[in-house]
């Protein structure tokens, strides 16, 4: 496939090495710890409150409801949805630390900030799988946690930093558990038994943490199988079994969560029928959309991977194994694939810019990916190949993306920016709104892809060319994603997170009841200031209600542009408002 000492090889490393060359190991894996984790909290000191209010109250309802068994509480009667329950159990402990919504919030944020720092360690090890030393397999992994499509979701209270963590996992145990190359012999692996049962937890976890990984999850249990199969393994079909049993375990705990927040209306059932309206020709747009996404974000690094991962199939098929390279390049292909078909069935029902190159769906795998393209540009024995079809790749898709983006400029409207991370360096914000930057991020990726491939083919595996060269691409990837951190992110989480200044006004009364006027246009007055909210009695109306649902001294939080008014028509008092002056909070008479 060539990466590595040898061509069609994994290499292992030894597992005896010289004292000096250890600690040499162990502090380079510490540093990148400390580094990717220092750069994360930095980018994450801001998040003192829910940004995006559905998708990260409905995690923490999840989380609150394992953890207290009340976790509708945090949810308006309108608020429809639901979601996976992974990332919930891992954050419900937060809630016996700390019942104060703030604190549990800020918790989690920093939970996903220790999380991405512990990612460089799977990292770090799926790099030296290529046949990397301890400390270039480190700069791979840190160099690709500095790219806007991982760093730009630490900072909030979602499960794709521990997405992200589950799938790099993932490819380091399928890995081992194929273990080939000139090294297994030297350094024979004692027993199969912990791979597996961390194998058996992963296949459990993963699609209990998102249903759209249950395809990239199946397809690694048909990997197990394969090995078990060919070992004649009774622990691997143990593993398998178990894994099986806990994705169906979480599976039902899914249903039983989301019958218990959101009634009738379940995400997993809408997304179904989504799915089954599948429109081909909008699912393929939205497909090349997805894929280019993933080839510029990432500066060609995805790219880059998924040719290596493709180059590998042939050398399992070659041995009649369902391997983990076969498992990466077909997980790629699926999850385009599946992100494609669910969202396709969107544009016709008011569909979002954002969504015809959706990143935040597939970044997670995105990583994996970008991480062993950045191992082969430091590895690569016979790197022409693998070159050569990346820049035909990128070119190819560069094209089919601006064929695709002209095709449906006019069926969309409107954009989520924390779901293309990757682009928004070079989308500024305007009046006009987002438009998809397609020539500034396809000429940057190409032009990082030409200094790579100067590097590459000039250079032996291991060359200070290399190293430079991918540093230099590290170092662009995190300039890109700080730009889009001070420019647009910021700018955004911080005139949304100013409103919620009305937390303290309620918070003098605590005696008060609080009635939220529902504002769906901002899309905040109910879930968000609810969730600010959850340790009082609240109750949800529409503003022509107020009156009649008020009792003398309860608070009305309400949009300072609708004023509430009492029960006898008079005017109540108005405490202050936030920041903005978006919202108020009144005491009625």
């Amino acid at each position: 496939m060539g990466v590595g000492p040898a061509p069609g090889t994994l290499a292992r490393p030894p597992s005896r090495t010289r004292p000096a060359t250890r600690l040499r190991d162990r502090l380079a894996v510490l540093v990148g710890v400390l580094v990717v984790g220092l750069v994360h909290a930095r980018v994450s000191l801001d998040a003192v409150a829910p940004v995006q209010t559905k998708d990260e109250i409905g995690y923490l309802a999840a989380a609150r409801l394992f953890a207290t068994g009340d976790g509708a509480g945090l949810l308006t009667p309108d608020y429809a949805g639901g979601y996976a329950v992974g990332w919930g159990l891992l954050t419900a402990p937060l809630w016996w630390l700390s019942d104060h919504p703030p604190t549990v919030y800020g918790l989690s944020v920093a939970l996903n900030v220790l999380l991405a720092a512990l990612l460089v360690l799977p990292a770090t090890a799926v790099a030296r799988r290529t046949g990397l030393g301890t400390p270039a397999a480190v700069l791979a992994a840190v160099v690709v946690a500095m790219g806007a499509g991982r760093l730009g979701y630490t900072g909030y209270a979602l499960p794709e930093t521990l997405l992200t963590l589950q799938l790099t996992t993932l490819l380091w145990l399928l890995l081992r558990l194929w273990d080939v190359g000139p090294g297994a012999a030297a350094s024979p692996r004692r027993s199969d038994l912990p791979v597996l049962a961390l194998l058996a937890l992963v296949l459990a976890w993963l699609p209990t943490t998102h249903a759209r990984m249950l395809p990239l999850t199946l397809l690694a249990a048909a990997s197990l199988a394969s090995w078990s199969l060919a070992r004649r393994s009774p622990a691997g079909a143990l593993a398998l079994t178990t894994g099986l049993l806990g994705a169906g375990a979480g599976w039902w705990l899914n249903g039983r969560v989301e019958a218990a927040l959101y009634g009738d209306v379940a995400r997993t059932a809408v997304a179904a029928e989504q799915v089954a309206g599948l429109q081909v020709g909008d699912a393929l747009a939205l497909a090349v959309g997805h894929a280019w996404y993933a080839a510029v974000a990432w500066l060609g690094l995805a790219l880059l991977g998924w040719s290596v991962a493709a180059a590998g199939v042939v050398d399992d098929w070659r041995d009649r194994r369902l391997g983990p390279w076969t498992w990466l390049a077909v997980a790629v292909v699926l999850q385009v694939g599946v992100g494609a078909a669910y969202l396709s069935g969107r544009l016709d029902e008011g569909g979002r810019v954002d969504q015809l190159v959706y990143g935040r769906y597939g970044d997670p795998l995105w990583f994996v990916v970008a991480l062993v393209g950045a191992a082969a540009v430091l590895g690569a024995a016979r790197p022409a190949r693998l070159l050569g079809l990346t820049a035909l790749g990128l070119l190819t898709l560069a094209g089919a993306a601006a064929v695709a983006l002209a095709r449906n400029a006019d069926r969309v409207a409107g954009f989520v920016q924390l779901n293309v991370p990757g682009l928004e360096a070079w989308a500024w914000r305007d009046e006009a709104g987002f438009s998809v930057p397609w020539w500034q991020a396809s000429l940057t990726a190409v032009l990082v892809l030409g200094l790579l491939a100067a590097a590459v083919l000039s250079s032996r595996p291991g060359a200070r060319r290399r190293v430079v060269a991918l540093v230099v691409t590290g170092a662009l990837l995190l300039g890109l994603a700080l730009v889009a951190e001070r420019r647009n992110i910021e700018p955004r989480d911080a005139w949304i997170r100013s409103l919620f200044g009305v937390r303290e006004l309620v918070e003098q009364s605590p005696q008060s009841d609080v009635l939220l006027v529902v504002d769906r246009p901002l899309l905040l007055s109910g879930n968000a200031l609810q969730w600010w909210l959850a340790d009082r009695r609240t109750t949800v109306v529409e503003a022509e209600d107020v009156a009649a649902a008020a009792g003398p001294g309860d608070l009305v939080v309400a949009p300072t542009a609708t004023p509430p008014t009492g029960r006898d028509g008079t005017a109540p008092e108005l405490l202050g408002t936030d920041d903005t002056g978006t919202y108020g909070v009144w005491r009625l008479p």
